[in-house]
């Protein structure tokens, strides 16, 4: 019996000194779609370089694939480079242009969330219901922001374009419009 009542005795110390805050992590914190991707987007519209190592997993291993150009945007440094050729500046600007999320679904996965949905992008002079669209992925991971909190960032985020013809894209042949009188596949 009286190993019993060690052993008991361990474990209560152990406890009692896990909720002293010895060798605690801090707690983690829930992932609100709504808040992390309005920070994103708030930065795209204000064109914020600053807001990039805010948002972004901020050293190599953040990748990304835009819906504009091609290859892999590899690194933190290459991430800040390619905002850049968009117009972003330090502290952001003022745009006309508008950029916003739709049809948004979040899957969580242990430390991880995973968001889809269509990114909508209207230029000055366009309405809505004209702007260029696609689909989206982005994939926050929750990271240990220095000893006393957790914060997730974007490691992965893909860009791309509707497949000609769909939603958003432009027309194939066959399907009305300018291409009507392309030439036909000859398999069918």
């Amino acid at each position: 019996m009286p190993h019993r009542s060690l052993g008991l005795a361990v474990i209560a110390a152990a406890v009692i000194a896990g909720g002293t805050g010895c060798n605690s992590t801090p707690p983690r914190p829930g992932f609100n779609t709504r808040d992390w991707v309005s920070a994103w987007v708030a930065m795209w519209n204000n064109y914020d370089l600053s807001q990039v190592d805010q948002l972004f997993v901020p050293d190599k291993s953040v990748t990304y694939y835009s819906s504009e150009f091609d290859g892999l945007i590899a690194g933190i440094e290459e991430l800040r480079d390619h905002h850049r050729r968009f117009g972003f500046v330090e502290g952001g600007k003022s745009v006309e242009s508008e950029l916003w999320l739709e049809d948004l679904q979040t899957r969580i996965h242990d430390a991880t969330a995973v968001v889809t949905g269509t990114w909508l992008f209207r230029r000055p002079g366009q309405s809505r219901e004209q702007a260029q669209r696609g689909p989206v992925t982005f994939v926050y991971v929750l990271r240990l922001e220095g000893e006393t909190s957790y914060s997730y960032r974007i490691a992965h985020a893909h860009f791309s374009n509707p497949p000609p013809g769909a939603q958003g894209g432009p027309p194939r042949a066959g399907a009305g419009g300018a291409d009507e009188d392309a030439p036909k596949d000859p398999g069918g």
